[in-house]
């Protein structure tokens, strides 16, 4: 719950303190570097410093070992770590990605063009909200749930897709977050359980690694793509 909890804060409430304090992006920026930096520290003092270990204590060299031997560990993870590039690109491009390019700047119609209003700001703020409720949601139920085959998720992913790229009505675009977002924790919650229960505990560490490294390689061509993609979507109001 950390990572959607600790994203959104900034997602949600940078969104509403634009419109509601006037707050400039540099601003939301520096909140994040100065938070970053204070959280560095005790994890530094207190977990890293003097030591040649990976964080789980793991030394380096054997770390290394283990990669070598991806035979052993890789073949338990191959649809989870496809399937989080997948996933990872659609976050990266969607939520928000080009949602943020949408719209024009103003206020937007969250139904037909005659219907009611609501700022930009707050627009995308419910954009996230969306996002993190279904990111929230399915990391609680699909952790204790039975196995999913991985690329299953992507069948919520695609829907997200659909409902986002197509645009319907402005306010059914939260709902495509939740949607993407709900696949999204959903593979998170599930591949974590996965490696705990069928990979050896000797290569937890490399095969959730590997997974998170491929998943931020999909999250990368992403945001890539996200101007040529928002460039030949019309603009909404």
């Amino acid at each position: 719950i950390g990572i959607p909890l600790g994203i959104n804060i900034v997602n949600i409430g940078g969104f509403l303190l634009f419109e509601y304090a006037n707050l400039a992006a540099t601003d939301i920026y520096a909140y994040v570097a100065v938070s970053i930096a204070f959280a560095a520290f005790p994890l530094f003092v207190y977990s890293l410093k003097g030591t040649t270990t990976s964080r789980d204590g793991v030394p380096l060299d054997e770390l290394w070992k283990q990669t070598k031997k991806y035979g052993e560990w890789l073949p338990q993870i191959k649809w989870h770590t496809a399937t989080m590039l997948f996933n990872m690109f659609a976050v990266a491009l969607l939520s928000p990605g080009v949602v943020l390019y949408m719209f024009k700047r103003g206020d937007i119609h969250i139904g037909n063009q005659s219907g009611s209003t609501i700022p930009y700001d707050v627009f995308i703020s419910l954009v996230n909200t969306g996002f993190f409720l279904g990111d929230s949601i399915s990391r609680k139920l699909m952790y204790p749930a039975k196995a999913v085959f991985p690329p299953y998720f992507l069948i919520s992913t695609a829907l997200g897709a659909t409902i986002v790229l197509s645009q319907p009505a402005a306010i059914m675009t939260p709902v495509g977050a939740f949607c993407i977002a709900f696949a999204n924790g959903g593979l998170y919650a599930q591949t974590n359980a996965h490696i705990d229960k069928s990979v050896d505990r000797r290569f937890n560490l490399v095969a959730l690694s590997t997974w998170l490294f491929l998943g931020d390689a999909g999250s990368v061509i992403g945001a890539q793509c996200v101007p040529e993609v928002a460039a030949a979507l019309p603009q909404r109001t």
